[in-house]
């Protein structure tokens, strides 16, 4: 079951159990993906695309969420939106991601070299580690 499908299930069982403030979260997460898909011309939204919207979404809404000053509805809004999200690997684990895949390396990876670093360790790991911790730790690790 993909992502969207799982976010539409619950759809129906909150319209079923008459939650309305979690069925219209709920709904603008669905029409939030349905426009990805139209956009990108699929029938069905990829997880991983899913999960990129789910995050930009996550966002925008952390940042309403320190402009109204912890606004109850807000925040039960953005812990729906986090519900549907892979679980992001903390600092320590971030930080220790980092320094083994340097440590795997066949070189010595200097400040020149950052982009050789972060790319894969990007790509392998951008839906559970934070792009800015991960840049964080290997600029704490790259020789100058």
């Amino acid at each position: 079951m993909t992502l969207y499908e799982t976010i539409s299930k619950d759809w129906v069982s909150s319209v079923k159990a008459k939650d309305n403030q979690r069925k219209k979260v709920l709904a603008y997460i669905r029409s939030k993906l349905q426009a990805r898909a139209k956009n990108t011309n699929v029938a069905v939204l990829p997880d991983a695309d899913s999960v990129k919207v789910l995050r930009r979404m996550e966002k925008e809404q952390k940042e309403f969420v320190e402009l109204t000053k912890e606004d109850s509805n807000a925040v039960f809004e953005l812990k729906v939106i986090q519900a549907y999200l892979p679980t992001m690997l903390s600092e320590l684990e971030t930080k220790d991601l980092v320094f083994a895949y340097i440590s795997s390396l066949d070189f010595i990876p200097t400040s020149k070299d950052m982009g050789k670093v972060m790319g894969p360790i990007m790509k392998k790991h951008k839906e559970v580690a934070d792009g800015a911790l991960i840049r964080k730790f290997v600029i704490e690790n790259l020789k100058k």
